[in-house]
């Protein structure tokens, strides 16, 4: 039996001071349990990390009556009030686990020499109060266990409180190996590698 696919686009209003996320490419999305779409980093500019905090992330909600709306939270680290995020980046991989988005890697660079990275982020979006804009507080996460080698262009996906990575591109070209994240304990686990033919 065939399986039948339906794609509806969705273009949320802008936000309530007008604006919209810049166009852009190598960037993350993900769908949270709230349903949230979560949107961040990538490029504007070919091989530049948007390097804009207004525009970096962003949200889209649904209203009770349909209708997709921008959200630009006010980003920031938890029990600071000082501006915080990630380091820009592009071609990451994000993922969430309930409602909390986790990235790791990507690269700030703006040549081919990568710059590469292996940092692992979560974001926690928080509700405004009465109405106001929603928070998004950062944490570094002090990764456990054997870390997965810098790398850019790799995917990442959610099974129960897992994240699995795999390959992307390092420093000494493409990669194919496979790696468990445990969101409980914050720890790596190499799943080992592909053969490459």
């Amino acid at each position: 039996m065939a399986t039948s696919v339906k794609f509806t686009r969705i273009t949320p209003t802008p936000s309530d001071d007008g604006k919209s996320p810049l166009s852009r490419s190598s960037h993350g999305i993900s769908y949270l349990n709230n349903g949230k779409l979560v949107i961040y980093g990538g490029e504007h500019i070919a091989r530049t990390p948007i390097e804009d905090s207004s525009q970096s992330l962003w949200l889209a909600e649904k209203s009770s009556d349909n209708v997709w709306k921008w959200i630009n939270p006010k980003q920031e680290e938890e029990g600071d009030d000082t501006c915080i995020v990630p380091p820009w980046r592009v071609a990451h991989s994000q993922a969430a686990v309930g409602d909390t988005v986790y990235l790791f890697g990507g690269r700030s660079g703006i040549d081919m020499s990568e710059t590469a990275m292996n940092d692992m982020w979560k974001l926690q979006l928080l509700d405004g109060e009465q109405g106001d804009t929603p928070k998004a507080i950062w944490t570094e996460i002090k990764q456990e266990g054997t870390i997965p080698e810098a790398r850019s262009f790799h995917k990442m996906i959610t099974i129960g409180n897992n994240l699995y990575l795999f390959g992307g591109v390092g420093a000494n070209g493409r990669l194919n190996d496979l790696w468990k994240f445990d969101t409980t304990n914050d720890k790596w686990t190499s799943l080992g590698s592909s053969i490459l033919r």
